[in-house]
């Protein structure tokens, strides 16, 4: 069946290589001026693409789901989401959003929306009641789309450092128990 996207389904191991590309080009892209450019032009995907392949063909932890939006049902990735328990939980707060990627291209056609969907169900059907993310907190572009879907800042901040960069982070919460999927 072909249409038009997007189309969220489970990431398989033959995903790997389009996420690992579109994760490279979306941290270039969204992260200049947050992360020293010398940091985001040495980016490779062959590390990146390890990393998915050890993701999707691990046993990796209970209730965590790995899912990419394409244009079409066996099309290439677009964009990448990974959800299930909190990393450090608390009574209110016991799912999280890992990561949230998009392939700049594909920016404002929907990917992203259609994966942040999937993962409010996904996180509600497994029982939580709320969920946090960690979001760079000088990426303006990343906290008005989580905003536009439902998502707050709470006030919690710290300091992350990922792939040779150091940034602050910005804590976003959201209520899962009153969620049900859009009519």
């Amino acid at each position: 069946m072909r249409g038009e996207g997007p189309f969220v389904r489970e990431a398989e191991v033959g995903d790997a290589a389009a996420i690992a590309a579109l994760q490279v080009r979306s941290w270039q892209a969204a992260y200049r001026g947050i992360v020293p450019d010398a940091v985001l032009d040495h980016l490779t995907e062959d590390a990146w693409r390890q990393r998915w392949i050890d993701q999707l063909t691990g046993a990796g932890r209970d209730g965590v789901h790995r899912l990419v939006s394409s244009d079409a049902v066996d099309g290439p990735a677009r964009a990448v989401a990974a959800c299930g328990p909190a990393l450090v939980p608390s009574v209110a707060l016991t799912a999280q959003l890992y990561v949230l990627y998009a392939d700049p291209p594909s920016w404002g056609r929907g990917h992203g929306g259609a994966l942040l969907r999937r993962v409010h169900e996904l996180l509600a059907a497994d029982g939580h009641a709320g969920a946090l993310l960690w979001v760079a907190a000088a990426n303006d572009r990343s906290i008005g789309f989580y905003e536009h879907h439902g998502w707050a800042r709470d006030g919690e901040t710290q300091r992350e450092e990922v792939a040779g960069a150091t940034f602050d982070e910005a804590r976003m919460v959201r209520d899962l128990a009153d969620w049900r999927p859009p009519s």
